[in-house]
């Protein structure tokens, strides 16, 4: 049963009600001005925004709006996008242009809002042909964005920096204040991944802050404790890949190589050595971390079709080792499967051997086994109507086999 309920105020009996009836409440809203919301973090739009400018941060508010409830996909037209931000397609899918001033590139290519999204980390695109000659994009939102890094909270402005810092400072007094109301030691419940919760992720990440920036010792040894968390469920790779890692400048090389750019500037450089010395500060093992730049680099048509800097690792490096782990699983079942088909096949050889024995014996010494392999159950506990013929041949190629087929 469902109830639809209204702005207007009205008393409705239902006589058939018992306190068994089981029914839904539903609310529906018919006043349009108050039809819907979406909910941002105060956290993107105090510092996020400044950062990503008040155009590209409206873009991705209106895009959040469209990925409903719990969901994180959604599939809004870019015409759609455009009329609700009150401008051209273009300025979100980019553009070419044209300067004509001396000293200046004549023709360059003006980053669209989505694509500053994606290599921001919040926002991931797909793209899909139509036969009308457009695509069909698929957005994947990331509705808790991650704190900034300590490179990104440079370019702040300073009181943002000063508010910035006096954040990550409440969060640590008040983590230090509730740690002792702790129920139960954290070892014994069940440790649940960073990727898997964005309450848990957003922990994590201020944790991380606390360490990189001068804070209370009681914080850091909270960041410690996450960080050991972190390198639990990332060391679970395969122990040879350990083997022969490259630099971090060869690993960033190779990243910008795969994803088609084999000359790269300094600064790029840089920052991806930067990023990966962040993420293993963090307590991410080397080789995730080296699995995660490969695995973004073959997997770009889930980051808008094509990605452009090393910049998305530290968003998405939960998922690629989710990914990796759930590759190791498969692998594991199979081989499960296989080691049981082989033991299936090996038994079924054995019981094909033991047949042929039992049909080389005459018929007493047949007839005396099997008196052997029924007093032999008998005692055992078998009850005397439980002797089926399948039981007793059992245990009579159990005897065989003892007689025959074990090894000296």
């Amino acid at each position: 049963m469902v109830l639809h309920t209204t702005d207007r105020q009205e008393r409705h009996t239902f006589p058939s009600l018992t306190t068994d009836t089981s029914f839904e409440v539903e609310e529906i809203e018919c006043d349009p001005t108050k039809r819907g919301y979406t909910q941002v973090p105060n956290y993107f739009a105090y510092y996020w925004t400044p950062l990503l400018g008040a155009k590209a941060a409206l873009t991705y508010e209106r895009i959040c709006s469209f990925a409903h409830g719990k969901k994180d996909t959604c599939y809004p037209s870019i015409s759609l996008l455009a009329d609700i931000l009150g401008m051209d397609r273009h300025s979100l899918t980019g553009r070419r242009r044209r300067d004509s001033r001396p000293g200046h590139r004549q023709e360059y290519y003006q980053e669209g809002f989505l694509q500053q999204l994606v290599e921001a980390g919040l926002l991931g695109m797909e793209t899909r042909a139509h036969p009308g000659g457009r695509n069909y994009y698929k957005f994947t939102v990331v509705k808790y964005p991650p704190l900034l890094s300590p490179e990104q909270v440079a370019k702040l402005s300073p009181r943002q920096q000063r508010r910035h810092q006096d954040l990550l400072d409440d969060c640590g007094k008040e983590r230090e204040e509730r740690a002792p109301l702790t129920p139960a030691p954290r070892e014994r419940a069940p440790v649940e991944s960073p990727t898997s919760s964005p309450d848990l992720a957003q922990e994590a990440e201020c944790r991380r802050h606390q360490q990189e920036v001068p804070s209370s010792p009681a914080a850091c040894d909270d960041g410690t404790d996450v960080n050991t968390q972190r390198t639990k469920t990332n060391n679970t790779l395969s122990p040879e890949l350990s083997a022969a890692l490259p630099s971090p400048e060869d690993s960033v090389k190779t990243f910008y190589h795969q994803i088609g750019q084999p000359q790269i500037s300094r600064q790029k450089l840089q920052d991806g050595v930067k990023i990966i010395a962040s993420l293993t500060s963090q307590g991410f093992n080397p080789v995730a971390i080296v699995w995660a730049m490969t695995w973004i680099a073959t997997h770009q048509d889930l980051f808008g079709g094509k990605v452009y800097s090393l910049g998305l690792l530290p968003t998405a490096i939960g998922q690629a080792l989710e990914a990796r782990e759930s590759e190791e699983r498969r692998h594991a079942k199979r081989a499960q499967q296989a080691q049981a088909e082989h033991q299936l096949h090996a038994e079924l050889r054995r019981r094909e051997e033991l047949d042929r024995l039992y049909q080389t014996l005459s018929p007493t010494e047949q007839a005396a086994l099997r008196e052997v392999a029924v007093k032999g159950l008998l005692d055992q506990g078998v009850k005397p109507q439980l002797l089926l013929d399948s039981v007793v041949k059992c245990q009579v190629y159990c005897l065989l086999g003892e007689r025959h087929l074990t090894p000296a």
